[in-house]
């Protein structure tokens, strides 16, 4: 996944059905840097960069960004009135591109990282595909011997049961995206096994990935941090204001991680790199492993869920098969 996945909006919840208006932004951004690298003015690389996109809400705001970049307003501006389009931390990292006079670096990392995440999606959602298939199979079997009761007790049949799964998967999804956004059941979410885990470790990739980026674009360590966690949804930040505190009272980088919760072996991984004079590094080299352990998590969680949707789909094939020898045996016993 993606920082880019860590604010709690109703955005959110479209980004779950479709990863067209997330990859147009990544094209929206690299057009961008590459237009600024060519040497065009910043209206004119936005108008480009807008106008090369397909029929969409991104490519139709262009005018109205370019209009306001020509009445003197900063990009970060701009773009931060659009935060359903620019979510974060996309304006946090484009201000500190414009204020370092190293924006197309930034776009670049930008436009990188949704690429990733909808590559990413996409591998998780792959891996359920198959045995979402069965499940629906084995659902259209179940009613199968319905057919002798005539065409119209078949069909309710497979419909009645279709809605019933349908119904239930929506209603999870929407109380899930309802509760990540509650302080306490996202403390609950974190405890349950793997993919709490995986929560916790993509949010921890998130916060470096803005902090890298601020970071290498010159900010201050302080400044970046404080950047960093403003980029996070609200039910992470409390963790880390202790360690702005740290921050502010001049103790390391690695003490504030440590107030702010992070797991020893990490923190060995900043204090080895701000010892040595290298914190950039260091911090880049953290966001890469937590990167992948994101990825190994994300992969285990989608084997599970893989499995257990593959066990419904045998449960309901059992149940039917049960059912059907017992009436058998009951006419039978009746003759």
């Amino acid at each position: 996944m993606s920082p880019f996945e860590s604010s709690p909006s109703r955005a959110s919840f479209r980004e779950l059905v479709t990863d067209r208006r997330r990859r147009h932004l990544a094209d929206f951004l690299a057009q961008g840097a590459a237009m600024l690298r060519a040497g065009l003015p910043m209206a004119q690389a936005i108008e480009h960069a807008s106008s090369a996109l397909p029929d969409g809400v991104l490519r139709d705001l262009g005018p109205e960004l370019v209009d306001r970049i020509h009445a003197g307003q900063p990009l970060a501006d701009v773009i931060e009135a659009h935060s359903t389009l620019f979510p974060s931390p996309i304006p946090v990292l484009v201000r500190a591109g414009e204020d370092s006079g190293r924006l197309e670096p930034i776009l670049d990392r930008l436009s990188h990282q949704l690429h990733e995440a909808i590559l990413r999606r996409k591998r998780f959602l792959s891996r359920l595909a198959y045995p979402t298939l069965l499940v629906h199979l084995a659902i259209f079997v179940r009613h199968l011997t319905q057919l002798g009761q005539g065409n119209a007790a078949f069909l309710w049949g497979v419909s009645r049961d279709y809605l019933i799964l349908y119904a239930l998967t929506a209603g999870a999804v929407f109380a899930f995206f309802r509760l990540r956004s509650d302080q306490r059941w996202s403390r609950r979410f974190d405890g349950i096994p793997l993919w709490g885990t995986m929560r916790v470790q993509r949010s921890r990739r998130d916060f470096l990935e803005v902090l890298s980026a601020l970071y290498g674009a010159g900010v201050g360590l302080r400044s970046a941090y404080e950047r960093a966690v403003s980029s996070l949804s609200s039910v992470r930040r409390p963790a880390y204001e202790p360690g702005a505190k740290s921050l502010a009272d001049g103790r390391p980088f690695a003490e504030a991680l440590e107030a702010a919760g992070w797991p020893e072996d990490q923190l060995r991984s900043i204090a080895s790199g701000e010892i040595a004079g290298r914190l950039e590094e260091s911090i880049d080299h953290l966001r890469v492993r937590l990167d992948e352990t994101v990825a190994r998590l994300a992969d285990r969680l989608a084997a599970g869920l893989a499995r257990a949707i593959w066990l419904l789909a045998v449960l309901y094939v059992v149940t039917f098969i049960v059912g059907f020898y017992l009436d058998y045996f009951a006419a039978l016993s009746a003759l």
